[in-house]
């Protein structure tokens, strides 16, 4: 599983979750966490997304790591103040 958490405006939460899933992902996520300054559209949120390979997708095994980091590219790419991280990682969106 793939983990990766970002400090983004809340209103972009379900639009990185959609980036993910066109590279292949299943996405959970957590969030936000906690909020700081602004209104919504510009409320920056901390936000944990829980990646792992989609049925069928054909992104199998380390390839959904080498998908996450793919989309995090293109969101840096759009977004190149969102603050990411990313780690290949055996917990789950439950704790467990």
């Amino acid at each position: 599983m793939t983990k990766v958490t970002m400090d983004i405006p809340a209103a972009r939460a379900s639009q990185f979750a959609q980036m993910f899933e066109e590279e292949g992902l299943e996405v959970s996520w957590e969030g936000p966490m906690e909020k700081r300054a602004g209104g919504f559209e510009t409320e920056i949120v901390h936000i944990v997304y829980y990646l792992t390979s989609a049925a069928g997708s054909g992104v199998v095994g380390g390839a959904a790591y080498a998908a996450a980091q793919a989309a995090v590219k293109k969101i840096r790419a759009r977004f190149p103040a969102v603050e990411v991280t990313v780690e290949d990682t055996e917990e789950t969106p439950d704790g467990r």
